[in-house]
């Protein structure tokens, strides 16, 4: 038993460093503008027949290494429908590669864990009866980085289709406007770039409405006996 919750926290420590390490290559990413020279290296292959393949590869590859703008830079080649088809394909491959990884490295730790602190053991379980609304919620919020959403699905006791499902709903209207916003831009359509803002906004706004709840949940799982 004892092997066990040792082998269980091995796998944790694992997942932390994975996502430590994730954070960092997000960072230099930002700083030295890697995203740029992806895409100028791609640019020359987009009329190649395996471009098509390399494209919705990037998608896996980004489930360990930082890719950002796929979906941006996917709309610059292919005409909006093409795209969204090949950006949800490539989402959905990497959520799911993302969520059972985390599931396997975390999910017994935590529950280890959690199953000593009966407080934690109740806001884990309150969150869960939600876990799909939370998961579609924290998709809508694209300033959070998918991959922790993935994580955080895989840590939890949510079923895959259940995940995935709440992920493809939460990931759709990011991807239409993330297309839009691009397409809005080389088209010089103000009338376009406008709805592709609201959009964008309101995928944040919505979110936001929900945290004052969140807030207390945690609070009411937390007060103090008295």
């Amino acid at each position: 038993m004892k092997d066990e919750k040792s082998k269980h926290k091995l796998k944790f420590q694992i997942l932390i460093t994975i996502i430590i390490l994730f954070i960092i290559l997000t960072i230099l990413e930002s700083i030295l503008g890697i995203g740029g020279e992806i895409s100028a290296f791609l640019e020359p292959l987009k009329d190649t027949k395996l471009f098509l393949l390399i494209y919705i590869s990037l998608f896996i590859v980004s489930s360990f290494l930082p890719i950002p703008f796929l979906t941006f830079f996917g709309a610059t080649i292919f005409p909006f429908l093409e795209v969204f088809i090949y950006s949800i394909i490539g989402h959905i491959i990497s959520f799911t590669i993302l969520f059972y990884i985390a599931r396997w490295l975390g999910k017994d730790y935590l529950n280890d864990y959690v199953s000593k602190k009966p407080r934690l053991k109740k806001l884990k379980l309150d969150l869960e009866k939600k876990s799909f609304v939370n998961i579609i919620l924290l998709r809508f919020f694209y300033l959070i980085p998918p991959e922790f959403v993935c994580i955080l699905g895989g840590i939890s006791n949510m079923g895959y289709w259940k995940y995935s499902l709440a992920s493809l709903i939460g990931t759709i209207p990011v991807t239409i406007g993330s297309i839009m916003l691009i397409k809005s831009s080389t088209s010089n359509d103000p009338q376009y770039m406008a709805y592709s803002f609201i959009i964008m906004a309101g995928l944040i706004i919505i979110p936001l409405f929900f945290i004052p709840k969140l807030r207390k949940l945690i609070k009411i799982n937390f007060k103090k006996k008295k």
